[in-house]
């Protein structure tokens, strides 16, 4: 009975420390970091990839100018870009919230815009994350 529940303990132990292992190796890798500003939406750029040659096929562009509430501040994309966020057209979201956006910008309201803390759309522009509409 004794080395039962020993036998128990053990599995206990070996499971614990395989799932923090995994833990450790995956958990960084998967990790998304972000930033979040709060403002109003200043101006919205709408346009190809390859704007200077004209092509059905090619991925569309969104970039969202804010300026932001007293507090908040947008910073140039991946440090010595533009104050901008883009969104591509093959992004899930791209027509609401370019849509979204837009509202925003003709009616005052006041949203937050969080990007993810990279710049692979373009390399001087922070990548889309979330919108939200706050009045």
């Amino acid at each position: 009975m004794e080395l039962e529940c020993l036998v128990g303990k053990v599995k206990k132990i070996i499971l614990t420390i395989v799932v923090l292992t995994l833990f450790l190796i995956c958990g960084p890798a998967n990790s998304v970091t972000y930033t979040k500003v709060q403002g109003k939406i200043a101006d919205v750029y709408l346009f190809s990839d390859d704007w200077e040659t004209y092509n059905t096929q090619d991925t569309g562009i969104a970039a969202i100018y804010m300026t932001p509430s007293s507090g908040w501040e947008l910073l140039p994309g991946c440090g010595t870009g533009q104050r901008r966020i883009l969104i591509s057209t093959d992004h899930p979201l791209f027509n609401s919230v370019v849509s979204t956006v837009l509202t925003a910008k003709v009616t005052g309201q006041t949203v937050e815009l969080w990007h993810l803390t990279k710049c692979t759309i373009r390399t001087n522009a922070w990548d889309f994350g979330v919108i939200r509409v706050l009045k």
